[in-house]
């Protein structure tokens, strides 16, 4: 186990396929010095750089020159922003080079998030997953958490079909609890089938922050609306509004927007896209003793996950309820079926 302050990591193994997991706690916490250093970094600057524009708009009494300079403001920025994200990259993938255990990967974390800030966020964690999977450790998982305690992941005994990660689909709850009676999984798929489309809209409106996430646009909607029928002429943002709403609502994953759909199966992953050209799909596994998984907790209610094979790092956002149940096939102590076996899923 590391500590440092409020941040915890600590490994285990999931039994009985040995799985390691590690896992990282931190607590958020509001920290003054922090604000006040993003008022100098941030704010400050750009408070400098508008009195400069306007004053330059004054002497010349045109907009191009303020423009000019947000301009050139921007690219500078643009650039030593870039910059400073490729040599974190290569800062990450320096640290876990020789982390081929999970102890070293836990030393490596514990060491990168002490003396790194930056670290504690999810904006390097593709990197982390890449990094780790260059340096040996495949087959390892980590969770990043901001609450003080993580549940136990308790692998699916039983052997399973592949079945989309998604809580609102009929099948979900059945393999939620796999290791039911058939009867009682029969019963539970069937009463599933008429509240899919109710349930996958819960499903979007919390993975968008929740009802204040609906509720605010749709305010301004209705208050929209009003103006337009007393007035009698549509508006901009009665659209928008309206848009956002219907986002809210629709919007998920599982929209045309985001074709690609995860499967689970024992001890891995499978991903479906749509075969350009062709009404079919194709089929990816992802094995777990040959990839690394990182999982992250965005808020109270959503994960986004990473899944890193090598070749490409994977990604996608989820339910507290899809995370677990996703770790709990990716631990299955069952081999993932063989891509010949799989055919039937690519129609």
């Amino acid at each position: 186990m590391g500590a440092h302050s409020d941040i915890r990591v600590t490994c285990s193994n999931v039994e009985p396929a040995g799985v390691p997991v590690c896992d990282i706690v931190h607590l958020r916490s509001f920290r003054i010095g922090t604000v006040l250093a993003w008022g100098f970094v941030g704010v400050i600057p750009a408070f400098i750089v508008m009195m400069v524009c306007f004053a330059l708009y004054e002497a010349a009494k045109t907009i191009i020159l303020p423009l000019g300079l947000l301009g050139v403001v921007g690219v500078l920025v643009g650039l030593a922003m870039h910059r400073a994200r490729v040599e974190r990259k290569e800062e990450i993938r320096g640290a876990f080079v020789d982390s081929s255990t999970p102890s070293e990967v836990m030393a490596s974390m514990m060491s990168m998030l002490r003396e790194h800030e930056w670290m504690r966020s999810s904006s390097f964690d593709a990197t982390v997953a890449e990094a780790i999977w260059e340096g040996g450790a495949r087959g390892i998982i980590v969770r990043a958490v901001t609450k003080r305690e993580l549940w136990n992941i308790d692998p699916i005994a039983n052997w399973f079909e592949a079945a989309e990660l998604d809580e609102a689909s009929p099948g979900f709850d059945v393999l939620a609890g796999v290791e039911r009676e058939a009867d009682d999984a029969d019963e539970v798929s069937g009463a599933m089938g008429d509240r899919v489309v109710p349930r996958r809209m819960m499903r979007n409106v919390r993975m968008a922050g929740g009802w204040v996430s609906f509720v605010i646009p749709g305010l301004f909607f209705v208050r929209e609306l009003v103006e337009c029928v007393q007035t009698r002429q549509a508006t901009v943002m009665l659209a928008v509004f309206g848009l956002l709403s219907l986002l809210t609502i629709f919007g998920g994953r599982f929209s045309t927007l985001y074709p690609e759909q995860w499967l689970v199966v024992p001890g891995g992953i499978l991903l479906r896209r749509p075969a350009r050209g062709r009404e079919s799909w194709m089929i990816a596994r992802l094995v777990r003793d040959e990839c690394v998984l990182f999982a992250r907790q965005t808020d109270g209610q959503s994960w986004i996950v990473y899944v890193s094979d090598g070749q490409e790092t994977h990604e996608e956002h989820v339910t507290e309820e899809e995370v677990k149940v996703l770790l709990r096939a990716w631990t299955s102590p069952h081999e993932p079926p063989a891509l010949e076996r799989l055919s039937d899923l690519a129609g």
